[in-house]
């Protein structure tokens, strides 16, 4: 496959990865030079999208000037570089640095590159101590935010180590309404370096649907965060208001409203995997709201959990929210973009019962072993086939046979009708709860039986559901 000589040039910067080609791309080498260079597509384990790089027997970097045959969808004034695998998928010390991205491509042979997100940087770890990490916001280019220009107007909230304040930032556009994060004067030295490790790790995501760090305020012994303001509901309350009356019935925009709500979580989700940043929080507590509830962001890059919250098990490696993270993670401590994809299911399902928890009549230790056991969670009432079945794939027991978060985003790219629809053959006979948005949870052991099914072992049945003993 060649890509074909057009006049419109875009700089594309390629690295080499690890694994065996599977197919070739002809890239053009230099603004001028006609010479081709073959570029090796890697094969992965973990998943047939994966990185292209140019093949050298020193593992070199190359930069080329790329002659694109791309999909009509995407713009000539889309900038560059992209990035469209996710970084699990290239072994462990060779994730390129921040001047470098990659091509995504097919596999197999004969298929063009697919470019998405613009991504300018791959995620950069925050530094572990303080000076290291006012180092890093210079590297990063974190703004630095004058206090005088800082106005708080409103307590939001107060937690363990710090509070959050409404307040107004004279931005040298316009003022501008903030929330500003301070941390307690008799916060320890370590809390300090996890408030601005928070700072650090915002501070290199440019996304519409990820919280976003406008800059820092630094003077004499006052560190603020001064973040995007949003409601102060995050997603899992408002949809709790969603939840009809008795009788009641849900407004007939809703379902338009929820697959919204799971596309946007997935594109701020996409953008972070291609980053190669995990998050290992993915729950609608950690989904924030515009005030018109209409935009949702992917929020809590943060220092610290409630130690009350029943929600998260206190381990030795820090506070885990058990009833949403993938196996691997919980019983082998591998975290990736495959257990954030899998949280992003917990997250949908959500969504779709309006604000239930997964497992949430279940203790942490049952909901582990119906899982280990190749139980799922049922259909919420009134959830499309569609959508359940792409909450059945999140929940795959095996990491790489998960679908990368992009392939979701495009997943739930199709159009509504094609999403919410329902077949008769679906529709379990005498439950008509069961396609209800918002009805009871004990209403869909027949929804969907099949999918429900997916992981169970022949000798185990969706009647066993509830019994994991």
């Amino acid at each position: 496959m060649c890509l074909k000589k057009k006049k419109r040039q875009r700089k594309v910067v390629v690295s080499r990865v690890g694994g065996e080609a599977e197919g070739m791309i002809n890239l053009v080498y230099g603004a001028t030079d006609s010479e081709k260079m073959e570029v090796s597509v890697a094969a992965s384990a973990a998943n047939s999208n994966t990185y292209c790089g140019k093949t050298t027997s020193d593992n070199t970097k190359h930069q080329y000037e790329c002659i694109e045959d791309l999909p009509s969808r995407i713009e000539d004034d889309v900038p560059t570089p992209y990035i469209y695998a996710s970084a699990d998928t290239l072994p462990q010390g060779q994730v390129p640095d921040s001047s470098y991205a990659a091509i995504g491509a097919e596999a197999n042979a004969g298929k063009r590159p697919s470019l998405h997100y613009e991504v300018d940087s791959i995620y950069e770890a925050p530094a572990s101590s303080e000076n290291g990490l006012y180092a890093q916001y210079e590297k990063i280019k974190i703004s630095t935010i004058p206090r005088s220009t800082i106005e708080a107007t409103e307590c939001l909230g107060s937690g363990q180590f710090g509070t959050v304040n409404k307040g107004v930032w004279q931005s040298p556009s316009s003022p501008l309404e903030v929330a500003i994060k301070t941390l307690k004067s008799s916060a320890k030295e370590e809390d300090k370096v996890k408030f601005l490790q928070e700072g650090a790790i915002m501070g290199q995501f440019r996304h519409p649907n990820v919280v976003k760090l406008h800059g820092i305020v630094r003077e004499q012994q006052t560190v603020l965060l001064v973040i995007e303001l949003l409601a102060k509901e995050d997603l899992r309350e408002h949809l709790l208001t969603l939840r009809p009356e008795e009788g009641e019935s849900v407004n007939s925009g809703l379902p338009h409203t929820l697959l919204s709500y799971c596309r946007q979580s997935i594109s701020g989700l996409s953008y972070l995997a291609k980053k190669g940043f995990v998050h290992r929080d993915i729950a609608a507590r950690n989904i924030l709201l515009s005030e018109d509830h209409e935009t949702c962001k992917i929020a809590d890059f943060g220092m610290s959990r409630d130690l009350a919250d029943e929600t998260y098990y206190i381990s030795r490696g820090g506070k885990i929210p058990v009833k949403w993270t993938a196996p691997e993670a919980l019983h082998y401590k591998k975290y990736s973009t495959a257990s954030d994809v899998w949280s992003f299911g917990c997250l949908m399902y959500e969504i779709w019962s309006l604000g239930h928890k997964p497992f949430e009549t279940h203790t942490n230790p049952e909901a582990i072993k119906m899982v280990d056991k190749g139980y799922r969670l049922a259909p919420p009432p009134g959830c499309p086939r569609a959508i359940y079945q792409l909450m059945i794939k999140t929940w795959n027991p095996t990491p790489s046979e998960r679908p990368m978060a992009e392939t979701l985003s495009q997943n739930l790219s199709r159009p509504d009708p094609t999403l919410l629809s329902w077949n008769v053959s679906d529709k379990p006979a005498g439950v008509p709860q069961a396609l209800q948005l918002g009805g009871p949870l004990d209403s869909t052991p027949l929804l969907y039986p099949d999918l429900q099914r997916t992981y169970l072992p022949p000798d185990l049945t969706n009647n066993d559901y509830d019994e994991p003993s």
